[in-house]
């Protein structure tokens, strides 16, 4: 049986697979021979499908994301962990957290443009007029966002195009999952370089930071 394939079961004249290895604590003795047993799986899934995996990161465009604040590390963490589902092959994933980047995005560029001006000069609103902003729709808030001149209409569109993809997948109405995930990277790469990525005419490669080209080839 292949390591990638689930175990199979029997029960009766009907199969089941089971997710999860609830087998390994019955044939080992102790949780290192299970953990040594675990170890060799991924080893061997990672050595058969490497060839792929390096293409797939071979596709993928550099970008910078600058600061270190909390906002800024959460799209960085998220961003990495989109590219590496990508990489690894796990592709609807991919694509869900990529719709999360894209929206925490449009909600934190209106927390930083939105400010209020009265008698007593001007001023951000209040975090607690702020965190409304969580519940506004989607489509209403980029819409906001480019009436305002805050994002471009090419931000715009790839903006759009990940809500229909997320509308699409959360409703298990996606087809083409790998070509859509590179995809939702694409559009996503292109959102963060026109609104928060720093350096965003430079792409790092080589060693060096080189103009921007586009994907490498």
């Amino acid at each position: 049986m292949s390591e990638d394939t689930p175990e199979r079961i029997p029960e009766g004249p009907r199969k089941i697979r089971i997710v999860g290895r609830p087998f390994l604590k019955a044939v080992f003795k102790t949780d290192e021979q299970a953990k040594s047993f675990f170890c060799r799986q991924k080893i061997g899934h990672f050595k058969r499908h490497i060839d792929e995996m390096h293409a797939r990161e071979r596709e993928l465009e550099s970008i910078i994301i600058p600061g270190n604040g909390e906002a800024s590390t959460f799209i960085y963490n998220l961003l990495k962990e989109a590219r590496d589902l990508y990489v690894d092959g796990y592709f609807y994933g991919c694509i869900a957290i990529c719709c999360v980047i894209s929206e925490r995005v449009m909600k934190d560029l209106a927390r930083d443009s939105i400010r209020i001006a009265d008698s007593q000069g001007i001023r951000s609103p209040s975090d607690e007029a702020l965190e409304k902003l969580e519940r506004v729709d989607f489509r209403t808030l980029w819409e906001f966002l480019l009436k305002c001149g805050i994002i471009s209409k090419e931000i715009s569109k790839v903006t759009q195009k990940l809500a229909e993809m997320r509308n699409d997948y959360l409703h298990g109405n996606g087809a083409n999952t790998q070509i859509d995930a590179k995809e939702a990277i694409t559009n996503l790469t292109k959102i963060l370089r026109g609104t928060v990525a720093n350096f965003n005419n430079y792409d790092f490669r080589e060693g060096h930071f080189r103009s921007y080209q586009g994907p490498k080839k």
